[in-house]
C-alpha cells in the first residue's frame, strides 16, 4: 500500500512539474474572454491575435420543383429526414 501511495505521490510531482515548467496555454479571443468570465492574467489564458476568417466559396443548393420525384422509395438505411428522428417511427 506503501508502494502505492509513494508511486501515486511521483506521479503528481512529475505532472506539477511539467505543467510548471511547460506551460500550455489556451488562446481565447477578447469576447470568449467575456463570455467565459476569465480575469486579465489568470493562469492557462493568454490573448489570442485576431485573425481573418478564411471564406470559402459558397456553394448554392440548387433545388428545383421538376427535379423532385415523388415516387422515390428510401430503404430503412438510406439517408432521408426520417432518420434524423428515430422516435417517430414508434408513434407512426
Amino acid at each position: 500500500m506503501a508502494m502505492l501511495c509513494a508511486l501515486y505521490a511521483l506521479g503528481e510531482l512529475i505532472m506539477f512539474l511539467y505543467l510548471t515548467l511547460f506551460p500550455q496555454y489556451i488562446d481565447i479571443s477578447e469576447k470568449e474572454k467575456i463570455l467565459l468570465g476569465v480575469k486579465d492574467g489568470e493562469p492557462g489564458f493568454r490573448k489570442s491575435t485576431p485573425s481573418t476568417p478564411q471564406t470559402t466559396p459558397s456553394r448554392a443548393i440548387r433545388f428545383s420543383p421538376t427535379s423532385y420525384n415523388p415516387s422515390t422509395q428510401y430503404s430503412p438505411g438510406s439517408a432521408s429526414i426520417r432518420s434524423a428522428f428515430p422516435c417517430e417511427l414508434y408513434f407512426n
